[in-house]
């Protein structure tokens, strides 16, 4: 959508992380008791960091090893896919 203008894709995906991160804390104070926030908090950016840590790395791997681009979008799906299990809500 946005190709040709740098300048708004770049607002956009500011836009985006931000809400990101105003969803996760709304979560925790939603559904946490308020002497959990900060440890969870405090979990919650020490895993958004490893990701922005080891997902790239990891994608640029998976370029690599396939040779074309389409080996990042692999291993990032691969990521996304193996990280939502711990999250997923349980029945109970």
């Amino acid at each position: 959508m946005a190709q040709g203008l740098p300048g708004l894709s770049a607002f956009l995906f500011g836009l985006a992380f931000l809400g990101v991160i105003t969803a996760v804390t709304q979560a925790f104070r939603a559904l946490l008791p308020p002497s959990a926030w900060p440890r969870a908090m405090g979990l919650s950016t020490a895993a958004f960091a490893l990701g922005q840590a080891l997902g790239p790395a990891l994608a640029g791997l998976g370029a690599e090893a396939l040779g074309r681009g389409e080996g990042a979008l692999w291993v990032a799906s691969l990521l996304l896919a193996l990280a939502l299990p711990p999250v997923w809500p349980r029945r109970g």
